[in-house]
């Protein structure tokens, strides 16, 4: 598969490898768009030749394919993949290479891809990439599938103030599944007055962070539970809070406590 990308206005010629799973990306395309040569394909000669003589062959992280030139023929062409276009960008004294040169890895460039990949078709959803730190984001997008898993946790994540641990214990615990896939079995009465009541309530609760034995009895749960009053009452959700222990509470003109 063949394709264009635009960079600044400007036309970069890349290709996908099946077989490694990885996209190829014309150098002399990267090099005029950095260097803003009249010839960047001389450009690119010259660094190879340059880099040469001080021991660095260049070309070697290099594969020759036929992409579509700007006559509309089919050329052999210098691509490389993002590690090695790095690599050649640390040749390009130009300030727009600067931003790579500093300290952009391979793996930055990739985890870049993977994120405009992944949200390039969702705006609404790309959005509130802002709204969290880099590791829950970068979490939440290696350890989900679907795009709305991602928009799900995503939101989540902001409403609920999670840190990238709590994003991380939510997706293990697999609750958009037991929120959205498996929802919990509320009455009719409670969602049409509630809606977002099946975002609250669960079928299902993870006290894994009450680290009890098995088997283990209810006093152990129970004692389990208010020594880990935090950590329990997020998992419950944001709409609980805790007033006591044992606190008595009247509800319909019945006592419990």
């Amino acid at each position: 598969m063949k394709t264009v990308k635009l960079f600044e206005s400007k036309h970069i010629r890349s290709a996908w490898d099946e077989k490694e799973q990885k996209w190829l990306f014309s150098v002399i395309d990267v090099v005029g768009v950095l260097t803003d040569s009249p010839d960047p394909k001389d450009y690119w000669y010259r660094i190879k030749k340059r880099e040469k003589i001080s021991g660095i062959e260049l070309s070697t992280i290099c594969r020759q394919l036929k992409l579509e030139a700007p006559d509309g023929k089919m050329r052999a062409t210098d691509c490389a993949d993002a590690e090695g276009l790095l690599r050649i960008i640390q040749s390009i004294p130009s300030p727009k290479a600067e931003p790579c040169q500093r300290g952009f890895s391979p793996q930055n460039l990739w985890q870049m891809r993977q994120f405009f990949e992944a949200y390039k078709d969702t705006p609404e959803i790309s959005t509130l990439l802002r709204e969290l730190p880099w590791s829950s984001n970068l979490h939440i997008l290696t350890k989900t599938k679907r795009e709305e898993e991602r928009g799900f946790y995503l939101r989540m994540a902001i409403r609920n103030g999670w840190q990238v641990r709590e994003v991380a214990r939510q997706i293990d615990g697999a609750l958009f599944e037991r929120t959205i896939l498996d929802p919990p079995k509320l009455s009719t009465v409670l969602r049409e007055l509630h809606t977002t009541s099946g975002e609250v309530f669960k079928d299902t609760y993870f006290f894994d962070f009450l680290a009890l034995p098995k088997p283990h009895s209810e006093i152990d749960l129970h004692s389990g539970l208010l020594q880990n009053l935090g950590k329990f009452i997020t998992e419950l959700g944001r709409d609980f809070c805790f007033v006591g222990s044992e606190y008595p509470l009247q509800v319909g003109g019945k006592d419990f406590a």
